[in-house]
């Protein structure tokens, strides 16, 4: 008899254990935790959800919305799962916290939510809300007195419009002077026709060696002679054949006897390689270039002369 109520009472026992585990099995741990409980403004925080769900239940761990945990803003955050060796899964997220103002803050009133594989109805595990204090950088009972507020933003109206025009029309004034100065100081004094002359000659040179158009070669020796004579006497005469510019030099002054003869041989050779398409030899054309430099060489006093007793 003494035997047989031991084994009714552990067969009781055994059944409200197993009512207890029936019971409570699909039910997940939850664990919270910070890795202090003190820090300085703006220090970080590490906020860790810990979650053991038993096999079969599936687990929604709280989200905070806008980068905000409770009285927290969240740095940083991540998550990991993992599955147990009897089944059922570990649930980790962790979160950055930091705050900006001293005093006391507690952890995100959150609640993990659960339900088994075999319902539809969802429950819910509160978090137990830690408490943690946030201190200023400044040593306690140490006031700040030497920082001054910032200055308000420049108004359009606080602008002093005359200044400004003043110093714009000054600044514009000054660089008018100095490129004026700068192009008074570079300018260079007009050529006379001498000089005009020379470098007409070389240009022509320059296409004697190249092989130019022997045609275009003597009309740009010719017509620098012309010029030169032209530009000292003021001739205006551009269309006149040669008898008639000659008889224009003559009218407008006389020249010595040996550079007259020397102008007109010198334009007659001219003319036949223009107008009569003669084709001198290169010692001709080379020939026609030393005269060229010769006369304007050798009349240059002269023409100076000229046009001094003119003015």
């Amino acid at each position: 008899m003494r035997y047989l109520s031991r084994i009714i009472m552990a067969a009781i026992c055994l059944i409200a254990l197993g009512g207890i585990a029936s019971a409570g099995w699909n039910e997940p741990s939850v664990r919270v935790s910070v890795d202090k409980r003190g820090a300085l403004i703006g220090d970080k925080i590490t906020y860790v959800i810990e979650v053991n769900s038993p096999k079969g239940v599936q687990v929604e761990l709280p989200k905070f919305k806008n980068g905000k945990a409770g009285d927290f803003e969240i740095k940083d955050s991540g998550a990991t799962q993992e599955k147990k060796f009897f089944g059922g899964t570990r649930y980790k997220n962790w979160y950055a916290l930091a705050a900006y103002e001293p005093g006391k803050y507690k952890t995100p009133a959150a609640a993990v939510r659960f339900r088994s594989a075999k319902t539809d109805d969802w429950k819910a595990k509160g978090l137990n809300q830690i408490e943690v204090t946030i201190d200023s950088v400044l040593p306690k009972g140490k006031t700040i007195s030497d920082i001054k507020d910032i200055k308000p933003p420049i108004q359009p109206f606080s602008i002093n419009y005359w200044l400004v025009g003043s110093i714009l029309a000054a600044l514009a004034v000054a660089w008018s002077a100095v490129t004026s100065y700068i192009r008074y100081k570079n300018r260079l004094p007009p050529r006379s026709p001498y000089e005009i002359a020379v470098a007409e000659l070389e240009e022509a040179k320059v296409m004697l060696n190249a092989s130019s158009d022997i045609k275009e070669y003597y009309v740009k020796v010719s017509d620098s002679i012309r010029r030169y004579i032209e530009n000292v006497f003021k001739l205006r005469a551009p269309e006149m054949t040669t008898q008639e510019f000659l008889g224009s030099l003559q009218a407008a002054g006389q020249l010595p006897a040996e550079y007259k003869g020397l102008l007109k041989e010198f334009m007659e050779a001219c003319d036949l390689v223009k107008f009569a398409k003669y084709l001198p030899v290169k010692k001709e054309a080379e020939s026609v270039l030393v005269t060229a430099r010769n006369f304007i060489d050798g009349t240059k006093g002269f023409l100076e002369e000229k046009v001094k007793e003119k003015r």
